[in-house]
Order: structure tokens, then sequence, then C-alpha cells
């Protein structure tokens, strides 16, 4: 058109762009207009195979609701257990896609709020989506063929706060009278990726696992799993579920929106996702038939109460406390005030004496920096440093108490929290700061100088 244009007498350079340039203004520049105007949405994944396989699972998805919701560009973000946290406080993700504990802790602290729910993806599911957990064990162990069979041996499992696998496994280990952290051997705590579990039992570094129910079949399907090999203790059928199961079912994952996250985007979201035809390439892509709307959280709240974790990791035995904490009060108040007055006058008289004497007061103590620390005794300090720093208020409140000394019911008495949800942050901070045995738990606190007390 250009060459036309040039090649007509009295059509010169100027006059051609005075024809094209309007063209291009109209055509052309909105379409680099609305590429810029385009608003990126992160959606928060939490991770449970890994970062790659969640970027390959849910990567359809997000180009699905980008189709669906023009003028917006949506982007998976994989997240580990601890970066999930930091991510909702931190406002760095606009939705996150979690397991329901999760979802629950993180709604009771940061007000975020579930607005659809994930559904299998092996058929219809009456009644939305809803998982459980396999409790598993090589096929060959004949000596292990209930929950009770487990006491005396290891059981594998993601994390402590796992709630679709670990969580689950030890409410159903709960009601059958089995205390997972004191009648069996040892818990081991693997961490993400999930598949790691069925790993340590394959190769005989544990003899059971926990693993959410559909990750057996999952890595069946992908063919790096001989589902022959392994055998579930105390199975369950229910209705119409597909998957092998151990426990009660719970609802599915929630996809939540944190709370500055637009109201108008988190509609559109919805609308766009319960609308998603079941033979989408999300669908297929991301193992799943759909979404279905917001389910209740009452079977999650009910057992986490019954665990005191999670919301109710702080009720312990505050009742039992307040039957005896008012009678005595009284009584504690007048002793400590009685102590804190003898203390200022034998502080007064003590300091009278010295500057009779004319003698400083005290000589400070020679102490030992990090780095002599780590010379000493090999120890990374800033590495447990950094441990250190992902532990929760609450399990730094354990670990010092632990360092101190006391027991699990005096950490729990002072605390006001029951010795069963000491037993839990206690896990917590174990696997947290790598500490294989509770005397490498003290001594890498004691090194890298995490507390300052006045004891001798």
């Amino acid at each position: 058109m250009i060459d036309f244009l040039l090649g007509r007498p009295g059509y010169g350079v100027r006059h051609t762009l005075k024809i094209l340039l309007p063209m291009l203004v109209g055509f052309v520049f909105p379409l680099f207009g609305n590429a810029l105007a385009q608003e990126t949405v992160r959606i928060g994944v939490l991770a449970y195979r890994g970062p790659s396989e969640a970027s390959a699972r849910w990567s359809a998805t997000a180009a699905y609701l980008s189709n669906e919701l023009p003028g917006h560009k949506f982007e998976i973000v994989p997240l580990t257990v601890d970066s999930t946290e930091n991510a909702v406080a931190d406002a760095d993700i606009g939705f996150l896609l979690t397991n329901p504990g999760k979802f629950v802790d993180l709604a009771s602290r940061f007000g975020i709020a579930r607005i659809a729910t994930l559904k299998s993806n092996r058929g219809e599911i009456l009644g939305g989506g809803r998982i459980g957990a396999a409790i598993f064990v090589l096929a060959e162990r004949e000596d292990l063929q209930s929950l009770s069979d487990l006491r005396g041996h290891t059981l594998a499992a993601v994390a402590p706060d796992s709630f679709d696998d670990f969580q689950v496994a030890w409410g159903e280990m709960h009601r059958q009278g089995i205390d997972p952290f004191t009648d069996l051997e040892a818990l081991k705590f693997v961490g993400l990726p999930k598949d790691s579990v069925v790993r340590a039992v394959e190769a005989g570094n544990a003899d059971a696992g926990v693993a959410r129910s559909g990750l057996l079949e999952m890595m069946s399907d992908d063919g790096s799993l001989d589902l022959e090999k392994f055998r579930i203790l105390n199975p369950r059928k229910e209705a119409g579920f597909p998957y092998q199961l151990s426990t009660r079912l719970y609802p599915e994952w929630a996809l939540a929106a944190l709370p500055q996250t637009s109201v108008d985007v988190s509609e559109a979201v919805v609308s766009a996702l319960l609308r998603m035809p079941p033979e989408s390439a999300a669908a297929v892509q991301g193992h799943y038939v759909g979404w279905t709307v917001p389910v209740s959280d009452k079977p999650v709240r009910d057992l986490m109460r019954e665990l005191g974790i999670g919301p109710y990791a702080d009720m312990g035995l505050r009742q039992s406390y307040l039957d005896w904490v008012l009678p005595v009060m009284g009584g504690a108040i007048l002793l400590v005030v009685s102590f804190v007055l003898g203390g200022l006058h034998i502080r007064r008289r003590t300091a009278g004496a010295v500057l009779a004497a004319g003698v400083p007061e005290f000589e400070p103590e020679a102490t030992s920096s990090p780095k002599r620390a780590n010379a000493a005794d090999g120890e990374d300090v800033s590495a447990i440093r950094l441990r250190f720093q992902s532990l929760t208020q609450r399990e730094e409140e354990v670990l010092q108490r632990i360092v101190d000394g006391d027991s699990n019911k005096t950490i729990a008495r002072q605390l006001d929290i029951s010795p069963r949800t000491v037993e839990f942050h206690r896990a917590n901070v174990m696997q947290k700061m790598n500490a294989k045995s509770l005397a490498d738990l003290i001594r890498t606190s004691v090194i890298a100088d995490l507390f300052q007390t006045d004891k001798v």
C-alpha cells in the first residue's frame, strides 16, 4: 500500500504518512496499550510436589483466567510452607491455593477468604471436592496390618503442620488411642516434595508413610510408582470417592483471596472457574474436573480443635487454670512484692559496702563471639540463626523453655497450653532447626547464642 501511494502523482512521503499515521494510532497502538495496561495477578500455590511440578500443573489455569479476564495477566507463584505465610503476610500475591488446614490457620491470622473449592480429577464427587489421607506400608510387611501395629515403628510424613496428610492421619490415630509423638519409635518429617514420603517407605527408611489422598494414584499415573508394592492401613470406603483412603474426608484445597485483592477481580475469577469445562486444557493439565462454591471448613476446625493445633493451639489448659489461678493469685502477688522489696534492701546494702571499699561493683565477663563459637564447634552460626528466624513466636517460646531444661508439662503450664500442643510445637521446632536430637537442638541454640538468660 505504501508503494502504491508513493507511486501515485502528488503523493509524497509526507502525504503518505498523513494517511498511515491515523491507521497506526487507531489499530496498532491500542494493541500495545492493552498489553501495557494489563494488570498482573499472582496466584500463590503450595507446591507440595516441588516448584517445577506446581508450575507445570497450574500454568494452564493461569492462562485460562488470563483469557477469560481481558486486561489481567495471571501468573503462578510456587510456594513452600514457610514462604506461603510470608507471601500472605507481605501481600506479595493476590490469591492463594492451599490445603484446608493451612487456609484455616492463615484465615484466622490474616483474614484471607475462601472463594472457591477444587474438585477431584477422577469424576464428579457429590458435595464438592474432598480429601483425606492414606497411611501406607510396603505390601510385604505382614507385621503391619492395622494402625495399632504402628506402635514402636517409624512413620514418615511431610511436616508436623502438613494438614492433608500428617494432621489428618494424626486425627485418625488419636481416635484409635494412638499418640504418634509418644507411641511410635520415631516420626520422620522429610519435607517437600510429598513424593519424598513415598520414597522413604519404598527405600526402607521408614516402616510406614502418610500421603494425601490421590498422591499414590497420581504417581502411578505418571509412571513413577508401582501401586502393587504398597498396602493401605485402616482402609476406608467413601461413596463416590475414587482414591485409596485411611481417614475421614475433609474439604478439598481452597482458593482464597487476600484482603487487599479487588472484590471485582475475585468475583470475575470465581465466575470464570465455575464455568470451566471439565475437558478444558486447564482442568486436564491441573488433574481436576473443575471448581465448586466454597464449602464449610467446620470439619477442619473440629479436627484442629480436637488436636489443639492451628487457631486452637493456645486454648490448652486455659479453663483448668481458671479453676485454681484466681484463689492463689492474691498470695502469689504478696509473695512477689515481698521478694522484690527484700531484693531492693539487699541491693542497697551491697552497693553501700562496695562503695565504702572503693572497688568496682562488678567486672564484665568475657564472652565468646559467634565466630569463635563457630570455629570451636564447626557450626555455621548464621545458618542456625536463619533457621531460628523461621520459627513462630510460640515456637520460639517453646524452644527457649526446652533450652532452659523445662519438661513438656512445665512448658504447657507456663504457656497455658496442653502438653499435646507442646509436643506438636516441639516437633515443629526440631524440624525447622534441623535438629536430630534434643541434645543437638540445645547445643545449636547455645552455639548461636539464641537466648540471653540470667540463669547460672
